[in-house]
């Protein structure tokens, strides 16, 4: 990534039903998906957060090159096996987080790349369906957290749109 932010959602199948697991890549940094560990597909969502660049490099030139180049493949793979270990640490933290951290710092992120109305309202837009499954809540659970938000004062539910009335508030509950 040359340039911005990008998240990804990645849906996991468990006994107990279904976790997620967010992903943040940023400027400088390799993106990418691997299911070494895996027999089932997983389903990702990506959402380019801010606006970004990328400089794609075909697989065949990357494995050219490190065929060619060991010590760029011993870099490689403390790279990735640091990588792992982040996806690990996040992946436990969000796990263990409630319906309302998930909903607060899902909200938050995606705030961070809002711009403000001109009349200084901040709208978020979208279907109750896809925020669940962005914050790893069912549909009901989140529409239940929304309305004690609304209740609490914190954002107004609107057809398709939540209108946020504190953004700092979210950064804070969701962190």
């Amino acid at each position: 990534m040359v340039k911005g932010s990008l998240d990804a959602v990645i849906h996991q199948s468990s006994d107990d039903g279904g976790v997620v697991v967010p992903v943040i890549w940023g400027p400088g940094e390799l993106v990418m998906l691997s299911y070494l560990f895996r027999r089932d597909p997983a389903t990702v969502d990506v959402v380019v957060a801010a606006d970004a660049t990328f400089r794609w490099i075909p697989f065949t030139v990357i494995e050219d090159t490190l065929t060619r180049h060991h010590e760029l493949l011993v870099q490689l793979v403390r790279f990735l096996s640091q990588r792992l270990r982040e996806v690990q640490a996040r992946e436990h933290t969000w796990l263990e987080r409630g319906v309302h951290e998930r909903v607060c710092a899902s909200l938050a992120r995606i705030m961070l790349s809002l711009p403000t109305t001109e009349d200084g309202r901040l709208i978020i837009t979208g279907t109750h369906e896809s925020l669940a499954s962005r914050c790893g809540v069912s549909r009901s659970r989140l529409s239940k957290e929304l309305k004690r938000l609304e209740a609490a004062n914190r954002l107004k539910l609107g057809r398709g749109t939540i209108e946020i009335f504190d953004r700092s508030w979210f950064e804070l509950a969701g962190w």
